[in-house]
């Protein structure tokens, strides 16, 4: 039987785009060297040399050791000229200038009695680069354009398509919109630096790239893949990546470009001017861009004719089952074993041909549906002349805003209208209830509530609150519901807006200082009424999930020419940001939430005689209770468990409890997120010294210390004091484990959990040895979950940094680099915060990692990165080549983990990761005749875990313990080869006829994992390729140009212990002979009796019976993925270009493990990639197989 399914899709996007084009930095880059004579190699004294582009032209005269330094040249290709009374001119186009590089070319002129001038060419996309240290990789306007469509077009008008064409990077193909996944010499995606013309653009929530990366006023593309020199204003611990912003140029230009596709929506439409004034001292550039783009996944009907390959058992069918059995987590089917998804309603064919009972609906749904971008740039210099000499200095102001939004295919039709109405009924507006603003913590329970209606959804509607008439009832509706539109879809608004203000003060040729600030605004907002309006398995993101982001920095920066031996160069940074993060949960506000409690603000009261919520412990009513349990608790419904409000005549309040002062109170005022308010203030120095000791050699070395300060939020309030000091002593943690007891769930609801709450901690026998578990409350050794911290956290550090270069001969250059790099922790990680009271709630799943209090001491994450190159022009051509292998060794990695009530990130990881980059140019794609790029990276990268700070867990420690889980059940291990029917785990070891049988007894135990091997980067969630290829060719001639291109990647592994869950005999109470079923052994138990697994989670893992064992981190291969798009483009007339641009023109998908899984469903143009299905079918069937 399958046991894992197919659904990593990729759009067959097939799109034809028709674009006509019509013609009418705060970043800079310098160019030394030295101009000889021929013969002698004299210095040339006094040579003037110039520099020509349409960004920008210089000239300055070369010193006694014939040296010349061009300090600050705006990105650009250059032409050289060189002149000097009695040598020949000469003439070197083609030299292009990187943003923040330093290139070290020498000349050399021939004696002459008459002046002939000499033309050396190179081309511009040349890798031989003297002088430049660091591994970089820059890409053009040309290249960017005809690199547009890899990856699927999904990236047509941003940079990342441009990125996945250099070595060293890896952008999964099939994505789209902003934030796109890059992970450069194995490095996770949050780990890469992010400028856009020298601001930093890298949220300090989370680090991602708060900017849209779009092609619009990009004039160069810089991909570092083994860090930023000592002086970027982004931190990037595995990677780089600068965008330089057009300037204005001589001659003006004026282009405009629009675009429109075909078989899906596509329109784009784009403008964009720069020119200057007859001095130069004015220049300007402005763009303005606006796209619509739709997609299509599978085909162009998403895959409507492919659902039988799309099986899937979890989905909405775990919660939306017909059976009359609970949990519901497997096939669902009305009662007489019919699909209530299939409209012929009789017994569904054979499943390997159809989903039958399965809850299979439309493959691509939660995938994007469209994009929506819009963009503007504006770039303004000003030259203000120097009295004294022929320069000048430099005034910038730059200004850019974009906004994307996205919409995903997440509503009811997209469903499948029917399948909506089987399964959940109807859709409608999630709205719920609150408390109005400005009610004070312990109010009395008699405080109204009002309306929640859902965050931005349309006015002048009635609420879907009805079935809370007996609590509220202005504004909702009376009769039937507020209805969800059918053709609704979730969303996703990203904006970002920057302004960057720079003088940079030139003094000579020679040297510079720069002095800008910035802000740099920064808006994720993310709108899914889905999930909550149609029902649980629906739905595509977050209900309410809004990142708001300020920042604010100041940078100083200067370089001095000091000889023709040594260049310095320098900077001091400071940012700050002002960021909130509200992930809103108000849709728990249900009638049934507790909002109140019988309390006297610093103890809890039973409301009557009876068990508490671990159904063991007996209260008495009037005494003290744990605030935690529902006994005490009141709700939105009921917030006083229909007794009065307070003591006095006539009180119902248990006589004990008014003794205590208590009466019934506000815990809860009505809104809950989870929040974020630090605020971080970086501070950097850097400073730099290249040295060219002779004229073959170039060494830079480097030296940046970094400050960082985090400025945490108030947690200390009396809602959450009162919270915490209940939970030091209601709940309770595994001292050996750290683990918190929390009470059984469902497998399929493993992510909802709750705090198993008591005064009296409990026995933990999940692993077969006994456990006292103990109260967080820091008595005799215990921990303690405490409120109490220093709400700042500072970290300082230093990172030295060298590289060299080599001039072989004039084609060849050996470069090598070597530098430690540092990123800040994220804001997330230090402080865990929430708008509701009850913080410790939330908190108590960190136990393990070693947090007790919301204030988190992340560190930063390190690397040592080493690299070495070879450079190499073949003489006579306009071919060359880079080879680059590369090291990389990082501590502190951060391991993603899944915690109750939040999802974390913890330091732990040491990586070590080595490969090869190599890259193959030709030619010019702006000139006639072949140009071609060829990229290819190959990675090898492997990671191990250490304990967790001030714990003796890792992140492989909890996969033991679900093997130990496992293990208690086999004989070896302690278990009974049956169990009572009573489902509470008594032993059976006589088997008798009413007793379930324990499938695994027989079993051999499994072995643990060694918890400090080396495993894939990633451990349960495998990221990188390690073979990724990618071609971009274009042959020009005349006014025709034919741009084909081809990226081909290997799959990434796929694999963990946790992929296979069984039930539990020990929870079931009925087996299969006394549930009638005539087939099969009559002690299996009947799956549909089980409940929870008797372990911590609820869930019982077991081996994969496909293999029998439990599989391993990164055990199989997911198949190769090969992509080829293509465009046309004709010159109409000199200032007219007709452009075709054909997105996925070739989809495939090869190799891989072979495993019966891929073997069932092989890989295709439409199936790219196999995923665990956790209730493996064959673990839960009644009767002698899955059939019956």
């Amino acid at each position: 039987m399958l046991r894992a399914v197919v659904f990593i899709v990729l759009f067959a996007f097939g799109g034809v785009f028709i674009a006509f084009h019509v013609a009418s930095a705060g970043t800079t880059g310098s160019l030394g060297g030295r101009i000889l004579e021929t013969k002698t190699r004299a210095p040339v004294v006094g040579a003037v040399v110039s520099v020509t582009s349409p960004s920008q032209t210089a000239n300055t005269t070369t010193d006694s050791s014939g040296h010349f330094t061009f300090i600050s040249l705006a990105p650009d290709t250059y032409q050289l000229g060189v002149t000097k009374q009695g040598f020949e001119q000469l003439q070197v186009p083609g030299i292009t200038i990187q943003a923040d590089q330093q290139r070290s070319l020498d000349f050399s002129l021939d004696r002459s009695l008459r002046q002939i001038a000499r033309v050396a060419a190179r081309s511009a996309l040349d890798v031989v680069r003297p002088g430049t240290t660091t591994d970089v990789y820059s890409v053009n306007s040309a290249v960017t354009s005809a690199a547009a469509p890899i990856g699927g077009g999904g990236s047509l008008n941003n940079a990342y398509s441009a990125i996945a064409a250099v070595p060293g990077a890896f952008v999964p193909p099939g994505q789209m919109g902003v934030n796109q996944s890059v992970y450069i010499r194995g490095g996770y995606y949050d780990q890469i630096g992010y400028e856009y013309d020298g601001v930093p653009v890298n949220r300090s929530f989370d680090n991602y790239p708060g900017h849209s990366a779009a092609t619009l006023g990009q004039q160069e593309l810089q991909i570092y893949t083994g860090g930023g020199g000592a002086g970027a204003s982004a931190s990037g611990l595995a990677g780089f990546i600068n965008q330089v912003v057009k300037s204005g140029s001589s001659p003006g230009f004026a282009d405009f470009s629009a675009r429109l596709g075909s078989p899906t929506f596509y329109h784009d439409f784009s403008a964009e001017a720069g020119g200057a004034t007859t001095n130069r001292r004015f220049t300007y550039y402005v763009g303005a861009s606006s796209y619509n783009q739709q997609f299509r996944y599978l085909d162009n009907f998403n895959g409507a004719g492919q659902i039988a390959n799309f099986p899937n058992p979890v989905g909405p069918s775990n919660h939306t089952t017909n059976l009359d059995f609970y949990p519901a987590v497997y096939p669902t089917c009305n009662a007489d074993l019919t699909s209530p998804f299939d409209a012929s309603g009789v017994t569904p064919p054979p499943f390997a041909n159809d989903p039958g009972c399965f809850a299979s609906f439309n493959p691509v749904y939660s995938y994007v549906d469209a994009v929506d971008g819009r963009e503007v740039v504006g770039n303004f210099h000003l030259a203000i002349p120097h009295h004294n000499d022929s320069g000048s200095d430099d005034i910038q102001l730059l200004y850019t805003n974009s906004a994307q939004y996205r919409q995903y295919y997440s509503g009811v039709n997209d469903a499948g209208f029917s399948l909506v109405q089987n399964a959940v009924g109807y859709g409608e507006w999630p709205d719920y209830v609150t408390y109005p603003t400005g009610t004070q913590f312990l109010a009395p329970a008699t405080v109204q509530p009002i309306a929640y209606p859902f965050p931005g959804s349309p006015g002048g509607r009635c609420y879907n609150t009805g079935d809370y008439t007996d609590i509220y009832t202005a504004g909702s509706c009376q009769t039937g519901y507020s209805a969800l539109p059918p053709d609704y879809r979730d969303a996703r608004w990203d904006s970002a807006s920057i302004v960057k203000l720079q003088y940079q003060k030139n003094i000579g040729s020679n040297a510079y200082v720069r002095l800008f600030g910035y802000t740099f605004y920064s808006n994720t907002n993310r709108s899914g009424a889905s999930r909550r309006g149609i029902g649980s398995g629906f739905g595509a993101t977050n209900y309410d999930y809004e990142v708001d982001s300020h920042t604010r920095g100041l940078e100083l920066q200067f370089a001095d020419q000091l000889s023709d031996h040594h260049q310095l160069t320098g900077s001091a940074d400071y940012v700050t940001a002002t960021t909130l993060r509200d992930n809103n949960f108000n849709y728990r506000n249900t009638k049934r939430f507790s909002v109140s409690n019988l309390t006297n603000g610093t103890q809890c009261f039973a409301a009557a005689d009876g068990t508490g919520d671990d159904g063991v412990d007996a209260y008495t009513a009037g005494q003290p209770a744990p605030c935690n349990d529902s006994i005490t608790q009141g709700s939105f419904y009921d917030p006083t468990q229909s007794e009065t409000q307070g003591c006095g005549a006539g009180t119902t309040i248990p006589t004990p409890a008014c003794a205590a002062g208590a009466a019934w109170r506000l815990t809860y005022t009505g809104n809950q997120a989870g929040i974020n308010r630090v605020r971080p203030k970086f501070g950097a120095i850097s400073l730099s010294d290249e040295w060219r000791p002779n004229d073959k050699l170039d060494i830079k070395l480097g030296l940046r210390g970094e400050r960082d300060e985090f400025d945490l939020g108030n947690t200390n309030t009396p809602g959450k004091n009162f919270w915490y000091a209940a939970a030091q002593n209601e709940y309770c943690y595994n001292p050996v484990t750290l683990q918190p007891v929390f009470v059984p769930q469902a497998p399929q609801n493993a992510s909802v959990q709750t705090p198993y709450v008591t005064f009296n901690c409990p026995l933990d026998n999940s692993t077969g040895t006994p456990v006292q578990t103990f109260h967080p409350d820091g008595k005799d050794g215990h921990l303690l979950l405490s409120n109490v911290y220093n709400p700042k956290l500072v970290q300082s550090y230093f990172l030295p940094q060298a590289g060299l270069t080599y001039n072989v001969d004039p084609n060849t250059v050996l470069r090598a680099s070597a530098g430690r790099y540092a990123q800040q922790p994220r804001a997330y990680e230090i402080q865990y915060d929430s708008q509701e009271e009850n913080l410790a709630n939330q908190l108590i799943g960190f136990l393990p990692y070693g947090f007790t209090t919301p204030r988190h001491d992340a560190l930063p994450e390190y690397s040592n990165n080493f690299d070495v190159s070879i450079e190499h022009q073949f003489p006579g051509t306009d071919l060359s080549f880079k080879a680059t292998p590369y090291y990389r060794y990082a501590t502190n990695q951060l391991y993603n983990a899944t915690v109750y009530g939040q999802s974390p990130s913890f330091n732990s990881g040491i990586e070590r990761t080595a490969g090869v980059e190599f890259e193959l140019l030709k030619g010019d794609f702006k000139k006639n005749g072949l140009s071609a790029l060829f990229s290819y990276t190959y990675t090898s990268s492997k990671e191990r875990w250490l304990n967790y700070a001030g714990t003796n867990q890792n992140p492989v420690d909890p996969y033991n313990q679900y093997i130990q889980q496992y293990n208690a059940l086999t004989k070896a291990g302690g278990g009974s080869p049956c169990y009572m029917n009573s489902a509470d785990g008594k032993p059976d070891p006589a088997c008798m006829a009413m007793s379930i049988r324990n499938p695994y007894y027989a079993s051999t135990p499994q072995p643990l994992l060694d918890k400090n091997a080396y495993y894939e980067t990633g451990l349960d969630f495998p990221y990188l390729s390690p073979n990724v290829f990618t071609t971009v060719l274009n042959y020009r001639s005349g006014k025709f140009a034919i741009t084909p291109e081809l990226s081909l990647n290997q799959g990434t592994t796929y694999g963990n212990p946790a992929d296979v869950g069984g039930l539990d005999p020990r929870t079931c109470s009925q087996n299969q002979g006394t549930s009638g079923f005539t087939t099969g052994n009559p002690l299996n138990a009947d799956y549909t009796s089980c409940a929870f697994a008797a372990t911590p989670s609820g869930s019982l893992y077991v081996p994969n019976p496909e293999t029998g064992h439990f599989d391993g981190f990164g055990e199989f291969r997911q198949p190769w993925q090969l992509n080829m798009g293509l465009q046309l483009a004709y010159d109409i007339t000199p200032k007219v270009t007709a452009n075709v641009t054909v997105a996925n023109l070739v989809n495939r998908c090869f190799g891989g493990s072979s495993t019966p899984w891929s073997a069932a469903y092989p890989p295709s143009s439409s199936i790219c990639g196999y995923g665990a299905n956790i209730f493996y079918v064959n673990n839960f069937y009644n009767g002698a197989s899955a059939h019956d």
